[in-house]
């Protein structure tokens, strides 16, 4: 049997892929491209209503707030375009989910009497992380 093939194992009528240990990083790189994009808009809808609803803080400035992420966002996509055939995918899909994990981290540890640069600004940040760099690829 030729080494890239997927091979399927009979067991009481039931067929099982058996090849999690040879496969592990392209179901882990599956699942990244299918729940990044599912969470990204459930950590900007947590910001905005933790800078309007919490801060008290207008739209404008709510939408100000936001800016850094956009920035952020265009670069990875870029940088990532350009650097991706010299990385390994299951050391960026590590690196990835590593930053995407701390940003909602971050905004829930806020304090609202903290300024926006101590927490909210590096969870701003870190949000597109998790998109930019599994979708890109």
């Amino acid at each position: 049997m030729e080494e890239n093939t997927i091979s399927y194992y009979m067991s009481d009528g039931f067929a099982a892929m058996g090849c999690y240990s040879e496969y592990g990083g392209l179901l882990q790189l599956v699942v990244s491209i299918y729940c990044s994009p599912a969470l990204y808009p459930c950590t900007r809808f947590n910001e905005s209503h933790s800078f309007q609803d919490v801060q008290l803080l207008s739209p404008i400035q709510t939408s100000l707030r936001f800016l850094p992420g956009i920035i952020i966002g265009v670069f990875l996509n870029i940088s990532t375009g350009l650097f991706i055939q010299h990385m390994r995918i299951d050391l960026l899909l590590t690196i990835v989910s590593v930053f995407a994990a701390v940003s909602p981290l971050l905004l829930a540890v806020t304090d609202p009497k903290w300024s926006y640069w101590y927490t909210g600004f590096w969870s701003v940040l870190l949000s597109p992380v998790s998109v930019d760099g599994t979708c890109t690829p």
